[in-house]
C-alpha cells in the first residue's frame, strides 16, 4: 500500500480528494494548474502529475487536453455519497501530527469506502474545543481524538459522550467517556527512565514537570519518587521544578518557553541536579535551552532525560539529541484506526484499551 509517509503524490491526492468530497471543489470546477499545485504543496512536477493521474483513475477528476483537470461532473455526486471520513483532531503542533496521520492512513487509506482526514490547532488551546464540536457536527464515520491535560484545555466530555460518532482516544483524560483508547502509561515510562538513569550511575535527580495538576503528570512524578526511594534516593523538594504551560498553548505557540523560564530561575538560585528527568520532550528541550544559556554542559555537568518523545519538535542544531522514550505515534494512529474500523462494523464491541510497550531511545543528552 502507498502511505502518507512514503508517497508525496498520495499525500497531494488525499488533499485534493478531501476538497472534492467536502464540496470545496464542485463538479465541473477546474483544479489548480500544475504550476500552482507545485508552488502550493512545495512538490515537483512529477509528484503533481502522478497525483492527478491517481485522481483521474479514481473517477473524481477528468483531464481535458489543452484545458486542464476538472472535477468530474458525472461521478462526483455518487462517489461523495459512497465515501465516509474517519477524522483525526489534535491540539498538537502541526509538525507533530504527521506520525499519527501516517498510522491512520496506513489502516484507513486502503478502505474503498473510507477517507482519512486530519484537523489540527497547532497548540492553540482556545480553538480546540470548538474545532472538535464543528467536526462532530459534520457526522464523520469515526473520530480519532488526542486527549490533552484538562489544565491545558478542558474538553466537553458530555458532548463527546452523547455523540453518536464512533471514537477512539489517544491518551488518557475524559475518563467519563467510555471509548476505545490507545495509551502509553506515564508511570511506566517514568520507571523505565529511572531504571536507565540508575544503570548509568546517576544519584542526584531533579524533576521537570509540565502541566503538574494533571492526574497523569501526578502519577508520573510519584512513580519517579517511589522508584528512586526503592533505590534509597530522595529528591529534595527544591529539585521538583514545575511549569503550567500557559504561554505554550496560545495563538503563537512555544510549548517550551514556560519550563525554560522555570528552570532558568532555579539555576539562578543555585539548584543544579546532576540529572533532570522531564515528563516529555518539550520540558526536556526547555532544559537544554536553559542549560545552554547558563553555559552548563550537557551531559558532562547535567544530563537531561525525557520520558516521552515529541520527535516532531525542531530542536536547535546545536542541541544534543535527547535520550527519551519512543512515543510510537505512528503505531498509535494505526491502533486508533483499527479500533474505529471495528467499532463502525460492530458498535456493541466491548471497549478496548491498548497499552503500548515502553521502548528506550538513547541519545546524546544523558
Amino acid at each position: 500500500m502507498t502511505t502518507f509517509a512514503s508517497s508525496k503524490p498520495q499525500r497531494l491526492t488525499d488533499r485534493l480528494k478531501h476538497e472534492i468530497l467536502e464540496r470545496k471543489l464542485r463538479p465541473g470546477d477546474p483544479l489548480p494548474s500544475i504550476r500552482a499545485l507545485m508552488d502550493l504543496d512545495q512538490v515537483s512536477k512529477g509528484t503533481v502529475v502522478r497525483a492527478l493521474k491517481l485522481l483521474s483513475e479514481s473517477g473524481l477528476v477528468e483531464h481535458h487536453p489543452c484545458r486542464g483537470y476538472f472535477v468530474s461532473s458525472n461521478d462526483s455526486e455518487q462517489v461523495a455519497s459512497d465515501v465516509s471520513q474517519i477524522v483525526m483532531v489534535s491540539l498538537a503542533l502541526d509538525r507533530d501530527l504527521i506520525p499519527y496521520y501516517q498510522g491512520l492512513c496506513n489502516v484507513v487509506g486502503n478502505q474503498n469506502d473510507m477517507l482519512p482526514g486530519i484537523y489540527g490547532c497547532n497548540a492553540h488551546a482556545a480553538a480546540y474545543p470548538e474545532m472538535i464540536s464543528r467536526v462532530l457536527r459534520t457526522r464523520p464515520a469515526g473520530l480519532v481524538l488526542n486527549v490533552v491535560p484538562e489544565e491545558v484545555v478542558k474538553l466537553d466530555c458530555e458532548e463527546l459522550a452523547q455523540s453518536k460518532v464512533p471514537m477512539a482516544f489517544i491518551g488518557s483524560g475524559c475518563e467519563s467517556v467510555r471509548m476505545d483508547r490507545v495509551i502509553m502509561p506515564m508511570d511506566m515510562t517514568a520507571r523505565r527512565m529511572v531504571q536507565y538513569a540508575l544503570e548509568k550511575g546517576y544519584r542526584d535527580f531533579g524533576i521537570l514537570s509540565q502541566s503538574p495538576n494533571n492526574s497523569d503528570q501526578i502519577k508520573w512524578e510519584q512513580a519517579i519518587i517511589d522508584t528512586l526511594a526503592q533505590a534509597g534516593i530522595q529528591i529534595p523538594t527544591a529539585h521538583i521544578i514545575r511549569a503550567h504551560g500557559d504561554h505554550g498553548y496560545a495563538e503563537n505557540p512555544d510549548p517550551v518557553i514556560d519550563m525554560q523560564q522555570a528552570l532558568a530561575h532555579a539555576l539562578s538560585q543555585g539548584i543544579k541536579p546532576r540529572v533532570l528527568l522531564a515528563s516529555h520532550d518539550y520540558p526536556a528541550i526547555s532544559a537544554l535551552r536553559a542549560l545552554e544559556q547558563a553555559n552548563i554542559r550537557v551531559p558532562d555537568e547535567v544530563a537531561v532525560l525525557s520520558c516521552f518523545s515529541c520527535f516532531g519538535y525542531d530542536q536547535q542544531p546545536n542541541l544534543p539529541r535527547l535520550t527519551t522514550i519512543h512515543s510510537q505515534r505512528q503505531r498509535m494512529g494505526e491502533l486508533a484506526g483499527q479500533c474505529l474500523l471495528q467499532r463502525i462494523k460492530n458498535p456493541d464491541l466491548p471497549v478496548c484499551v491498548h497499552h503500548l510497550p515502553i521502548e528506550l531511545a538513547v541519545g546524546e543528552s544523558g
